[in-house]
């Protein structure tokens, strides 16, 4: 089996035991900001690397060079990182701070510009788009169960919005696989979200969508950015999941001009050749 070296966030993880036992038991606030799994927005990167290079096993690595494919990680590029996906969460990058980087794709036009003014070699992006579209890919269609309305909180906020859900809308905790996640999404028949992995798996799932603003502090650039590359326009944020109406129609539409087969990844050859593929 190859090893294709990326790099995700994947901070925190304690385990679903040990997670338990914090939350409940010793009753600790911080464990909220904890996860047994993982982000799913985040540990995507290890289906996309599977589903591009089959057989290929992901390795999670700090230094370069790695293909980087979700999340706003724009600030930790190593020298020879391939970009395919990411996106940035200010539009002041270091001026090209990482030599021998590959920009093959990145989430939307506001990260393009970015990577340009800082000095990076924009002229052969193939594409602007999350790659979290591609769960698309991976699971088969399925039916909502009717009338159900699922939220899936920022993982910052999981406590708090514990005490404010309405009720009869359903939590989707993105501490989870993300095909479990997906599926999730899938029984719902419309998504409340202020979080953007959410955001990006709703719409992947033709399930309407409306954005919460997030109660933390959370660079609303990254929405803003994918909401753009899919043709949405700048997004119109809910306060909070208080103001949720569920007679209110989405403000986005479940399926997407964008077509998600235009989201590639550079060749096997080529992450041989940059030492990513071993």
């Amino acid at each position: 089996m190859t090893d294709v070296r990326t790099f995700y966030w994947h901070d925190r993880v304690k385990g679903r035991r040990k997670l338990f036992w914090d939350k409940y038991v010793k009753k600790r606030k911080s464990a909220w900001k904890d996860f047994a799994i993982g982000n799913a927005g985040d540990i995507f990167a290890r289906n996309l690397v599977s589903y591009f290079y089959p057989g290929a096993n992901p390795v999670n690595v700090k230094d370069g060079p790695r293909i980087l494919c979700v999340g706003s990680i724009g600030h930790k590029l190593q020298p020879g990182d391939v970009l395919s996906g990411i996106g940035c969460k200010t539009t002041e990058l270091p001026s090209k701070h990482a030599p021998d980087v590959m920009v093959h794709g990145l989430r939307g036009p506001i990260s393009f510009d970015a990577y340009k003014a800082a000095g990076f070699d924009v002229s052969r992006v193939a594409w602007l788009a999350d790659p979290g579209l591609l769960i698309a890919k991976m699971l088969k269609p399925a039916k909502a169960k009717p009338g159900r309305v699922s939220f899936i909180p920022h993982y910052r906020e999981r406590e708090e919005i514990r005490k404010l859900m309405p009720a009869g809308m359903k939590i989707i905790d993105i501490d989870d696989d993300p095909l479990s996640v997906g599926k999730s999404i899938q029984k719902s028949e419309l998504i409340y979200t202020s979080s953007l992995h959410g955001a990006v798996f709703a719409h992947a799932l033709d399930r309407p969508v409306v954005l919460i603003k997030p109660a933390t502090e959370e660079p609303l650039l990254k929405y803003e950015d994918y909401y753009l590359a899919v043709g949405l326009g700048k997004p119109v944020m809910l306060d909070s999941i208080i103001d949720a109406d569920f007679a209110t129609a989405p403000n986005s539409p479940a399926s997407l001009t964008l077509d998600i087969d235009t989201i590639s990844f550079p060749a096997e050859a080529t992450l041989r050749e940059k030492g990513i593929l071993l």
